[in-house]
């Protein structure tokens, strides 16, 4: 039997990469990693009971203490994402009013400037006029 079996392991497959007679201790590799490594956690660790009511006093109403703290963790990022949105829309809007009151003593500016040529037009056509009418007395 092993014999038929070892014709699987020759081949250059992702199945040929482990023999099938390991494939107990490549599951218990994957279930509990080796210390070091990231996911590795003690016997202690893995098999700690957590109270669904939060008796225990590494717990949080019923949450693991990996669990508060990655909860902990997700509000951190997500206010200081609310706080760089806040800030970005500030300065926006800060931006948009500089730039409206611009808009604004510009045509400020302009609507003097037409109502001063309008009085240098009609001031100029009243002396014209004036001066007409004295001409021919």
């Amino acid at each position: 039997m092993w014999e038929q079996q070892g014709n699987l392991t020759d081949r250059k497959t992702r199945f040929g990469a482990t023999p099938a007679r390991s494939y107990g201790m490549l599951l218990k590799e994957i279930m509990n990693p080796i210390p070091g490594s990231p996911a590795y956690a003690t016997d202690e660790q893995r098999l700690k009971r957590y109270s669904a009511q939060g008796s225990l006093g590494d717990t949080i109403h019923g949450q693991c203490d990996w669990q508060a703290q990655d909860k902990a963790l997700r509000a951190r990022r997500q206010e200081a994402r609310y706080r760089n949105i806040q800030d970005a829309m500030q300065r926006m809007h800060q931006t948009h009013v500089i730039d409206r009151c611009a808009r604004e003593d510009a045509a400020y500016e302009a609507k003097l400037m037409s109502k001063l040529v309008q009085k240098e037009r009609y001031t100029t056509s009243i002396a014209i006029e004036n001066r007409r009418f004295l001409g021919f007395q």
